[in-house]
């Protein structure tokens, strides 16, 4: 045996059960007695306490190689004795194994919690090069935006980029981010794949890579907004949670589409810092827009960065055109691969200038959105253009009015007065854990769309409790048209499931329902919205309406802002053997009071007539 490493085994041996921490000698059995309750203890080992017990745990984490004890996993202490003998040892063959390399979090908080210095020191390679020589000088969050091509990406995707400039926008791209996901297989099915989601059927994972995988995932393949919060904390925090990330990298949690998601576990990675409380997260679902919020809230957010999408891009070079350069756009694109289609003659330097970049950001937008693998002329055309002009200095980013983290709170409820021709007079309740709706679409939110999951809708009477409607997922994704520009806009869609009453003259008639619609979008103006569809429904016989029924609908959406309205209607053909034919409408209006408080009132008529006025909370 090597002299050395038996020396070291003899030394554990005869000193346990006390090393030296700093200057003065504490027994382990006290040392831990003192720290495994501590609570970054037990957040950097995932450690949650059983339902009902104050003192048994069990971690998160599902990875036994986390773990350097056996009960490492349900014992907070066992696991901080292994630690601190792991800690002493000598390093083998390969140092970035050692328990000081691997668990980099725990050794940095044991060593400033009790000041050790005796330990050995180990040369830890691969965590330098992950942290750049531990010179990462602040954390950004971004928040990716709802994209509605992805059940687990609906309301936002969340990651952690790791900064090690000063100035976090100086070499943004090829910084490392922290990425949290279900770990999926190469094949799933939609249906097992949304059900092992929502009741853990995934294991999740932490991952790294460089920001610009992301920036071009998220902002050029889907098409999403970027929003970089750099947060203000303290250096030994930045360290801490850095370090934490390296030590989580491959390691696994059970994953949850509704909670135990992106937002989560960034949340979790940032209340290592004590200046971090944010309990909102640590609830029955998780909302990535919320930690935004939180952080902005607790004043700890010192820069907002916006990445807009080639969507937003274009569209943002695209308002800056004038009539004349809008109208070269228009009939370059209706013949894009014909030389010489593009042009700007009698077009001054800044018309040239917009011109040139708004038909670059428009043919790579097509690109992107039509998955197309080559580009037309009149791309090419103007990029030639691009080198003919002098250069300019970048304008700054567009971006919107308010950033989500500046939005309302995700959830609401709302109390109102409901008169009835039917004599089902009485007092409304609505409560939607989730997310917006056409009227109240916020900052980071689809305009004119809506998104919803879990909403109930009840009227009580005076003898009864009526259950209006049941949503389990509420979706509807309007697509229009920013620039009348070929190939931009497209179908718009509606998805709807759960119960609903039949009709406005019974009080028991609620009946589950899938419902799905498709159509288009027109915007009329920056705040004027038409949408007309063609769908239909399955749902359980009742009252002889049948199984199914087809539908017409249209709606005239109005968004201002704080005043929204809208008016829809709605023809449905009832398969009961004789086609029933039913028509629906509803006038509704919204005013914003506070950023989260609103007052609505609604007219609608489904056979018999209602009325609601009210007024709604979010939280």
């Amino acid at each position: 045996m090597n002299s050395n490493l038996a020396f070291a085994i003899a030394f554990v041996l005869l000193w346990l059960p006390s090393f030296s921490l700093g200057t003065t000698a504490i027994p382990i059995e006290t040392a831990s007695e003192n720290i495994f309750n501590d609570k970054t203890w037990l957040k950097l080992l995932h450690y949650q306490r059983h339902a009902g017990m104050t003192d048994e745990y069990k971690s998160t984490i599902t990875s036994p190689q986390f773990f350097l004890s056996e009960k490492g996993r349900a014992s907070p202490k066992d696991e901080l004795l292994a630690t601190l003998q792991a800690i002493y040892l000598p390093a083998n063959d390969n140092p970035n194994l050692h328990a000081q390399c691997r668990f980099r979090a725990r050794y940095l908080w044991l060593k400033d919690k009790y000041n050790l210095s005796s330990e050995p020191k180990i040369h830890c390679s691969d965590y330098l090069k992950f942290t750049s020589n531990e010179g990462i000088k602040s954390l950004s969050l971004v928040l990716a935006t709802g994209y509605l091509g992805n059940p687990a990406s609906y309301y936002g995707h969340l990651l952690i980029k790791l900064n090690t400039n000063a100035d976090s926008s100086q070499n943004s791209l090829i910084e490392q981010s922290i990425n949290y996901g279900a770990v999926l297989p190469r094949k799933i099915a939609p249906i097992p794949y949304v059900l092992k989601g929502l009741f853990g059927g995934f294991q999740g994972s932490f991952t790294n890579i460089q920001y610009y995988f992301h920036n071009h995932q998220y902002g050029e393949n889907e098409l999403r907004d970027l929003w970089e919060y750099e947060l203000k904390l303290p250096q030994k925090d930045v360290k801490l949670i850095s370090a934490h990330t390296w030590e989580l990298l491959g390691i696994n949690f059970q994953y949850f589409f509704i909670n135990k998601n992106c937002a989560y576990q960034m949340a979790d990675l940032l209340t290592l810092s004590d200046k971090v409380e944010i309990p909102a997260l640590y609830s029955i679902y998780a909302i990535p827009q919320v930690l935004p919020q939180k952080l902005n809230e607790l004043g700890l957010v010192q820069k907002v960065k916006y990445h807009p999408s080639r969507q937003s891009r274009f569209y943002s070079t695209y308002s800056k055109l004038s009539t004349k350069a809008k109208l070269f756009l228009k009939k370059s694109s209706a013949n894009p691969d014909i030389p010489g289609s593009f042009t700007y003659s009698k077009l001054n330097a800044d018309e040239r200038r917009n011109l040139i970049d708004t038909t670059i950001n428009y043919y790579q937008f097509l690109k992107l959105k039509n998955h197309n693998t080559t580009l037309p002329t009149a791309y090419y055309d103007a990029l030639a253009a691009s080198l003919n002009e002098p250069p300019v200095t970048a304008d700054k980013e567009p971006r919107v009015k308010l950033g989500p983290e500046s939005g309302r709170k995700p959830s609401s409820i709302r109390i109102s007065a409901v008169s009835s021709s039917n004599n089902f007079d009485g007092i409304g309740i609505n409560i939607r854990p989730a997310y917006y709706d056409t009227l109240d679409a916020d900052a980071g939110h689809r305009q004119n769309g809506r998104l919803g999951m879990l909403e109930i809708n009840a009227r009580l009477t005076k003898d009864r409790l009526i259950l209006n409607s049941f949503d389990l997922f509420s979706i509807e994704s309007n697509v229009e048209t920013e620039t009348n520009l070929p190939g931009d806009g497209g179908l718009s869609w509606k998805l709807r499931g759960g119960s609903e009453r039949q009709n406005f003259t019974c009080d028991n008639c609620s009946v589950a329902r899938v419902q799905g619609d498709i159509g288009k979008s027109y915007k009329i103006n920056s705040y004027h919205f038409i949408n007309g569809y063609i769908g239909g429904a399955i749902h359980e016989n009742k009252n002889g309406q049948g199984h199914s029924f087809v539908r017409a609908s249209i709606t005239d959406t109005l968004i201002l802002n704080k005043f929204s309205a809208r008016i829809a209607f709605e023809q449905r053909l009832h398969d009961n053997n004789q086609l029933k034919s039913e028509q629906s409408y509803a006038i509704s209006a919204r005013y914003q009071i506070d950023k989260n408080i609103e007052f609505r009132t609604e007219f609608r008529k489904n056979i018999a007539y209602e009325s609601e006025i009210g007024f709604g909370w979010y939280w």
